[in-house]
């Protein structure tokens, strides 16, 4: 999974709105970067809880901690699920 940018963080620095953090699992395993077909394996949705950005701050540094943060929720998820 590539870094997360922050242009999330623009869109819901300072605002109500919720992010889901969601990953899918075996997506790579399905089709790696040097096949042009993909393989039939199972891909599995993992869906986190909701976080809310109200408070961070809108500017270039609230921003990175968006990003930061969700990518941190997402790949958190996404090693839970590898592990069970």
């Amino acid at each position: 999974m590539m870094p997360f940018k922050h242009g999330l963080g623009m869109l819901v620095a300072e605002t109500n709105v919720p992010v889901v953090p969601c990953g899918l699992v075996g997506a790579f395993e399905a089709l790696p970067p040097n096949r042009k077909l993909p393989r039939p394996v199972a891909i599995k949705l993992v869906i986190g809880d909701p976080i809310e950005f109200s408070s961070t701050a809108n500017d270039r540094a609230g921003w990175s901690q968006i990003a930061a943060s969700v990518e941190s929720s997402v790949r958190a998820l996404v090693a839970q699920s590898r592990a069970t």
